[in-house]
């Protein structure tokens, strides 16, 4: 519970301070970004969980082998989709991005720039 109280915190007492200091047009473009990389949270499509959850049974069971087995193989099909997950985000948000939101003209690099810097912030 703590976890959720400190980011819920957080996010209520940053928020002025990014108004602030962003702007209101910068801040809808940080916002735009942040639903859009909110997707990444989907983006494995709960191979993620599956792989945790057969990790930790084998841990019960004491069985070492088992746990090496899945986490090797849960890397071996996570990182390469994710990766492919990550560019497709990026190719989204670079060509339709300035489409999609209702950013000023003056504002559509910076856009398309944020989407190229979640893209590769999400693929690790």
């Amino acid at each position: 519970m703590a976890p959720l109280l400190v980011t819920a915190m957080t996010g209520f007492l940053s928020l002025p301070l990014l108004l602030r200091f962003l702007g209101d047009d910068r801040y809808a473009i940080w916002g735009y970004i942040s639903t859009f990389t909110g997707m990444f949270g989907f983006a494995d499509l709960g191979l993620g969980v599956a792989v945790g959850r057969y990790i930790g049974v084998a841990l019960g069971r004491n069985d070492h082998d088992a746990v090496r087995g899945y986490w090797g193989t849960g890397n071996a099909i996570m990182i390469p989709f994710l990766t492919l997950i990550s560019f497709v985000f990026i190719g989204l948000g670079v060509w339709l991005g300035p489409k999609w939101f209702n950013v000023s003209p003056g504002d559509i690099e910076l856009l398309r720039w944020c989407f190229v810097a979640g893209g590769f912030g999400n693929t690790g």
